[in-house]
């Protein structure tokens, strides 16, 4: 990436840094991600070292992050990682386990046909939609997804505050909007510019929908056609 050149280079003083990329920015929220997870598995281990006989209390504690760990990365490299082979419904709900492990929060996939079977880039949109969903509940909520054995599937959320991030809507109609907002998008909320770009790129249409019920936010529906 470029960078404005320092005062007495011959550049203008009003040049401003470049905007970071989408790969710095994801780099940047998935080590916030696996800080906590990280930092609790190396304390425990630390402990473990300098004090054996802590080990009891403390062996726990790490095989417990250390299996949050695994979850979490399993997740991600699905939801964002190199193309694989497609999706069930049973691998994605055991994702899902992963992805709601250790939140108040859960993630619900009864509505989804036990027999379906979701390409890789529709599974990957379903997996951003589902862990943007996760993050959008904001405190005890659930997510839910529902859908035959194909066609369109309909992502809901439900909860005291569930509520879709400000804009999403206009990031899943507008490829440009969602192009934009993922070269500006800080951290913390670029997982809607992503969820958008992934849908558009997919080929795929993932749209809101008017009308939600009270105690949901609007669903997102996710055309398969």
């Amino acid at each position: 990436m470029m960078h404005a050149a320092d005062a007495g280079d011959g550049c203008p003083d009003n040049q401003q840094e470049a905007p970071p990329d989408l790969a710095q920015t994801l780099v940047t929220r998935l080590c916030h991600d696996l800080a906590g997870m990280i930092g609790t598995l190396s304390g425990a281990l630390e402990m473990i070292d300098e004090d054996p006989a802590a080990a009891e209390e403390a062996l726990p504690i790490a095989t417990e992050a250390a299996i949050a760990l695994n979850r979490r990365l399993r997740v991600l490299r699905a939801a964002w990682g190199a193309p694989g082979d497609g999706f069930g419904v049973a691998e994605l709900r055991d994702l899902a386990g992963g992805m709601a492990h250790g939140r108040r929060s859960t993630i619900d996939l009864d509505g989804l046909s036990p027999d379906r079977r979701f390409s890789n880039k529709a599974g990957q949109l379903l997996l951003n939609i589902l862990i943007l969903g996760l993050e959008s509940v904001y405190g005890a909520g659930v997510v839910s997804a529902e859908g035959g054995a194909s066609g369109d599937v309909l992502i809901r959320l439900s909860g005291p505050r569930a509520a879709w991030p400000d804009g999403f809507g206009l990031l899943l109609a507008d490829p440009d909007a969602a192009e934009a907002a993922a070269r500006t998008s800080a951290p913390r909320t670029v997982l809607s510019a992503l969820t958008a770009l992934t849908a558009h790129r997919s080929g795929l249409r993932a749209s809101l929908l008017l009308g939600a019920e009270p105690e949901s936010a609007a669903p997102v529906l996710l055309s398969m056609d």
